[in-house]
This record gives C-alpha cells, structure tokens and sequence, in this order.
C-alpha cells in the first residue's frame, strides 16, 4: 500500500532542532520549494516531500556544504527516499519488488536499515527486502547499490542508491576542507 509518495526524504538535526532543521532545508534547498513535512514525532527527525528530484537535491547540499560549509548547520544527513509504503513487513516486501528492477542482475547491493518508532525488528525487514533481490547478490563491503530502508512509526520509506547520494555533512565538510 502506497502513502501517494508522501514522502522523499529524511533529513536527521541535533535534538530538538527539527524547527531550525525545516528552515534551514528551506532556505537551503529553495530550487525544490515547496517542501511538506510529514507529522514525524521523532526527536532529530525532519521527513517530508519538496518538489523536484530528492536525488538531485542531495548532490545540491553536497555541493553547498563542499564550497560553502558554514550555510549548513543543521542538516547532519538527508536521505533521499523513492518509495513510500506502510510500516508493515508485506508492504515492505511489496515495496521491495520494485526496487528489484532499479539493480542490474549480477550487481551487488546491502540493505541498510534504520527502525525508529516501531515493533518491527531488524532481521525481518533486511529479510523481507533480500528474499526479492533475486538476480543480485549480497555483499557487506564496497557494493554496487545500497537499499536503503527507513521506517519512521506507520510510515516507510526505501531507496536504491550508490555510494554518496546520502548526504553526510561531515563527509561534505571536510572534503571541502583544506585541512590535511
């Protein structure tokens, strides 16, 4: 079952900032304006649906926090989401069926997951999405794709990505620096 892609990212702060967090992705991202933010009441969680590829937004706070590091204060990472479903372990593998086409045959891929709010354990969401992943094979280190798979309470999101479309301002930061 479908949110209607009610949601296509998540983006982690320091506690209690998920305000600042908001505005900062505002003024941060205004090419993909404007942004709705899901009811998450997660503390440091900020998730929602801006307009325009959430992909390409990503690579922009890349950019911003290379060139520009002092413009990013709060987003710690954004995660760009392309499937939304519901918190359940057969929507979830519904879900991953179709992020089996996104992976080549014979591409490695490791599902990542992050469970926040939920009864749903660890084990049986990597299993519900690796028994679709036919064709593809498991690696730990160093694959082609990553799944990525946040659960927020009721909602679910889930994403095939290459190493570097999370944004990680650290990572951006001191790439950027020039300190050795």
């Amino acid at each position: 079952m479908s949110f209607n892609n009610s949601l296509n990212f998540i983006a982690t702060t320091y506690r209690n900032l998920e305000d600042e967090l908001k505005y900062e992705l505002e003024f941060l991202l205004q090419g993909f304006l404007p942004i709705t933010y899901l009811n998450v009441k997660i503390t440091g969680i900020v998730a929602g649906k801006l307009s325009g590829d959430p992909l390409r937004a990503s690579k922009s706070l890349w950019d911003i926090a290379y060139h520009e590091p002092w413009k990013v204060k709060r987003v710690l990472r954004y995660i760009p989401i392309k499937y939304s479903c519901m918190s359940t372990i057969d929507d979830i593998t519904n879900t991953a069926g179709l992020i089996v086409q996104e992976i080549p045959a014979g591409s490695t891929y490791k599902v990542e997951a992050e469970l926040r709010d939920t009864r749903l354990k660890w084990s049986e969401v990597i299993n519900a999405v690796a028994q679709r992943m036919i064709g593809s094979k498991a690696k730990m280190n160093n694959p082609d794709y990553y799944i990525q798979v946040q659960v927020l309470g009721a909602v679910c999101g889930i994403s095939v990505l290459k190493e570097g479309d999370v944004f990680r301002a650290l990572e951006a930061k001191l790439a950027g620096s020039e300190f050795p």
